[in-house]
């Protein structure tokens, strides 16, 4: 398998996190729409601090998975929760193809200057 430049890991993590740029906002195209019936139950799993663990929404395609996400997103930057402290990625992407959570994660400390294994997230 081709080794994929860090540097463009970093560019699409980067691309697909917009709020750890001014004005620390969704997608338009995401916030603009209907928020998904389960939201209210997605909340509470992805503002638990303890235990640590990541929080893994599965389903079939067009669903609407990536819509409630960036809607949970939307509510944690409107409670206050630091934008560079909200890590979004499709692990179904070629890019992260043989990476591992553990190199995207590294390439989220790259870009955002938080070491995850120290700090909470």
């Amino acid at each position: 398998m081709k080794a994929i430049p860090r540097e463009q890991v970093i560019s699409h993590l980067a691309t697909d996190n917009p709020w750890w740029r001014a004005p620390h906002e969704i997608p338009s195209m995401f916030s603009g729409l209907q928020p998904r019936p389960y939201l209210e139950m997605l909340l509470p799993l992805i503002e638990m601090a303890a235990p640590q663990r990541a929080v893994v929404l599965m389903g079939p395609r067009r669903v609407g998975k990536t819509v409630l996400v960036h809607h949970g997103i939307q509510k944690l930057l409107a409670g206050g929760v630091s934008p560079n402290r909200i890590c979004y990625t499709s692990v179904d992407h070629p890019l992260y193809n043989g990476l591992g959570i553990e190199g995207i994660l590294a390439s989220y400390t790259e870009c955002t200057n938080i070491d995850y294994k120290r700090e909470e997230c």
